[in-house]
């Protein structure tokens, strides 16, 4: 198990370390990130072995930033946004989650995506805590001008037995998604309740006023079209996991894995955005504007989570034992 690279030309498959855990490739080199309960990693491909850049159990995603310089990543213990220096592993700052000075309850923390820098570097989105529910806060890159974007619906107490117990949140918040151009965030919005929002919307981080695109919930991050024409995303429906694809120009829905015999999920734009690679059938789908679907398998694993590399010619992944793969 661990994390390995496979060619798209001829498929020659590279490892890349252990322990396994969702890849990120940096912007700027052929270096890869990822992050579990046992630390942060990081490997560039020519070095002999990945390098630890923090022992602390890592929630979600790590994300680099745009120069490469930089990674940010929810650190589990502490239960913050954390931005370290890639080259001397310095931490540059860290932001409590929960951002209320009385702060004491212990909360869920995300396992689906993790914080996004936007185009520019200036600053990071991220899911917070506001003492109910997920949210979506903006910090500075320097670690300075911290704020709270979306608001969803407050909190309904709940009666049992003639008493009330804590209040539920309406909905949660998804891990974000700055748009190529960095004026818009892709949120989904997961309900906790009847009534509450849900699907994926379209939110002006300086407005904090948001669009509903599509009304389902994804189950994958969401990924910007690099053009910042559409998003893609995955979901349940009609019975299993498919692909979705939202055309900002006329908000028309696409499922883009309907042919696939497969459920499939976790998908991923290309850099040049002619094709999507998913996750399917225990390996990793391309699927291309034409010609045929490839794909790609690690031997007696499965395969999930591809991320491109910057160049559009290798796909890093997760490949772990199936737990299900067999059973009486």
């Amino acid at each position: 198990q661990g994390v390995f690279a496979v060619r798209i030309d001829d498929g020659a498959l590279t490892w890349i370390g252990e322990p396994a855990g969702i890849p990120v490739w940096s912007p700027s080199d052929e270096s890869i990130a990822w992050g579990n309960e046992d630390g942060l990693f990081l490997r560039a491909l020519n070095d002999a072995g990945p390098r630890r850049m923090s022992d602390s159990p890592i929630a979600g995603v790590p994300a680099w930033s745009p120069d490469g310089k930089s990674l940010a990543y929810i650190d589990r213990d502490r239960a913050a946004l954390v931005v370290v220096a890639v080259d001397s592993r310095v931490e540059q700052f860290s932001q409590p989650l929960d951002h209320r000075r009385t702060a004491s309850a212990r909360f869920p923390l995300l396992t689906l995506g993790g914080p996004a820098w936007a185009p520019d570097g200036s600053r990071l989105a991220y899911v917070c805590w506001d003492g109910v529910g997920d949210e979506i806060c903006l910090i500075d890159s320097d670690g300075t001008g911290w704020r709270q974007v979306t608001r969803l619906e407050r909190p309904t107490a709940v009666s049992e037995g003639g008493t009330q117990r804590s209040a539920l949140a309406a909905s949660n918040a998804g891990p974000p998604a700055w748009s190529p151009d960095g004026n818009l965030l892709a949120v989904a919005a997961y309900p906790e309740r009847p009534g509450g929002s849900t699907g994926v919307f379209l939110v002006n981080p300086d407005e904090g006023m948001g669009r509903r695109i599509s009304s389902l919930q994804p189950n994958s991050v969401i990924s910007w079209s690099p053009s910042g024409g559409s998003v893609i995303f995955s979901a349940f429906r009609r019975g299993r996991s498919d692909v979705f694809r939202v055309v900002l120009a006329n908000y028309t829905q696409q499922r883009v894995t309907e042919a696939l015999p497969e459920a499939s999920r976790n998908p991923a734009f290309s850099p040049d955005g002619s094709r999507i690679a998913v996750e399917s059938g225990g390996g990793i789908v391309v699927l291309g504007r034409q010609g045929p679907a490839q794909a790609f398998r690690v031997a007696d694993l499965r395969g999930s989570y591809p991320a491109w590399s910057p160049d559009g010619t290798t796909i890093a992944l997760a490949a772990t034992i199936d737990p299900i793969s067999s059973y009486n």
